[in-house]
């Protein structure tokens, strides 16, 4: 059981740092009625290890208490992904997680993020993205309001005495492994999803001691990244998405063309461009090349993607009731890209895949329909962030004899099901279960996932029992369904 008396331990994180400092936090609520115990802590860490004369910078912390009289010794940690998402804002969302029925849960805002100090948000690119949904302007024009307020942002923050260049992955893992010392554990779990897979394999590979197993979903590995995959990959996700249509009959018999509807509906509204005022009351007019963005966006979630055929045929139609609610939970999905954490990692950890001329270049004016999705990438703002490139090291793939369980989601456009495969081959030690017809996040509100999850976790050399896999898969909803 964690608590405060752990706050005078001294020893090592790692080779040549010393334990950093833990202090006492206020905690934030949780709903009303919740039993969860909550500590809450301030990591204290240098903001770059190798600068002796760093400042340091604080990790807000959360430690999540078991509901077991006698946990077990080991918790599990969570890695938010984004790069850039915030840890402990969703943290009601782990109060019934069934995790907590015989461990703890520690969360954390990583560096840069949410609740720890300082917070490179950029709200003047929030405020850019607002002005380019709203007057459906041509690339080179969105581009460049984007590029403007990168600069403004980069200005701000370094006029803040933030060293940009020192919230990357690397420093990340660093942090994780300094977190696991001061809070006095002999081991614990890692699990990641998305981006925070990319952070646990870092922390596998350079951090290996105390790590007991780690649970990796929609894999995001340090060996693959550039703008081309990124345009290449949403081509390819709206293809399985079409895939996965054609053999069902509730989805191929409504929608049987549903490839040439959305060449259509991307042709039509660049033509003439979709007005709608979204729940909140903001009004957006967007291009095909927007529509085209927020599908792809909207396929991450497992719960969508049995409507997502007859959104885009409602949409086809001029009915946007639909793209109404998409749209306003795909302007929460921009709250990541938007941050200068997003940007600082994502242009240290792929510099080696990048080219910052060619990326800016093709931002400006790449054709539909991917010109929208690339100015959402950090890659096509890297030469104005500005930020020193990790080691080519970096982006070798992991190899690891810790005991590791891979989770994809069939029909994941922003971390295709492959690239988890793969990791899990090159991993020593390694299960991979892909779920079909799932998005992006497995174990983010869905059963069987978690099911999977829970009993590796209780014993990672058991043979899992995959029963959960042969119920059906999410089926696509007709239109008279919704």
């Amino acid at each position: 059981m964690l608590s405060t008396a752990l706050l005078g331990l001294s020893g090592a994180a790692h080779a040549g740092v010393a334990v950093p400092e833990l202090l006492d936090r206020d905690c934030q609520p949780l709903p009303p009625g919740s039993t969860v115990r909550v500590d809450c802590y301030w990591l204290v860490v240098p903001e770059n290890r190798d600068d002796p004369k760093s400042q340091d910078i604080q990790i807000a912390v959360s430690v999540m208490h078991s509901r077991a009289e006698e946990p077990e010794p080991d918790p599990v940690v969570f890695l938010a992904g984004g790069p850039g998402d915030e840890a402990l804002a969703g943290l009601e969302n782990f109060v019934e997680s069934p995790m907590l029925e015989n461990r703890d849960i520690v969360l954390f805002d990583q560096r840069g993020t949410g609740l720890s100090e300082p917070s490179l948000d950029c709200p003047e690119r929030v405020d850019a993205v607002t002005v380019n949904l709203s007057d459906a302007q041509e690339p080179e024009i969105e581009y460049r309001r984007l590029r403007q307020a990168t600069i403004e942002c980069r200005k701000r923050l370094l006029s803040d005495g933030i060293s940009l260049g020192a919230y990357n992955t690397a420093e990340n893992a660093a942090d994780v492994a300094d977190l696991r010392v001061a809070l006095g554990l002999d081991e614990w779990n890692l699990y990641g999803v998305s981006y925070g897979t990319r952070l646990a394999l870092e922390t596998m590979r350079s951090f290996p001691e105390g790590i007991r197993t780690v649970v990796l979903d929609s894999v995001d590995p340090p060996d693959m990244g550039g703008l081309q995959i990124s345009t290449d990959g949403a081509a390819a996700a709206f293809d399985r998405l079409v895939g996965a249509c054609n053999p069902d009959p509730s989805c191929s018999v409504e929608q049987p063309d549903l490839d040439q509807i959305i060449e259509d509906l991307v042709a039509k509204y660049n033509e003439t461009p979709a007005e709608i005022t979204t729940g909140a009351g903001v009004r957006l007019l967007l291009t095909g090349d927007d529509i085209y963005a927020g599908l792809f966006d909207a396929m991450r979630i497992t719960e969508s993607l049995p409507t997502l055929p007859t959104i885009i045929e409602s949409i086809d139609d001029g009915d946007f009731g639909l793209l109404e609610v998409q749209a306003e939970a795909g302007i929460t999905a921009f709250g990541s890209p938007m941050k200068g954490m997003f940007l600082s990692v994502e242009c240290a950890d792929a510099a080696k895949f990048a080219d910052p001329k060619r990326d800016a270049q093709r931002a400006s004016s790449t054709p539909s329909p991917a010109s929208a999705l690339v100015q959402y990438t950090a890659q096509a703002f890297c030469a104005d962030w500005k930020v020193k490139p990790l080691p080519d090291a970096f982006s070798r793939p992991v190899r690891s004899k810790i005991p590791t369980l891979v989770l994809a989601g069939s029909l994941d456009p922003v971390t295709p099901a492959s690239d988890s495969a793969r990791t899990a081959k090159r991993l020593r030690n390694a299960t991979y279960i892909e779920f079909e017809n799932f998005g992006h996040g497995v174990t983010v509100g869905t059963d069987c996932p978690r099911q999977v999850r829970q009993a590796f976790l209780d014993d990672p050399e058991a043979e899992l029992d995959l029963a959960c896999l042969n119920e059906p898969a999410p089926e696509f909803l007709s239109q008279g369904l919704i």
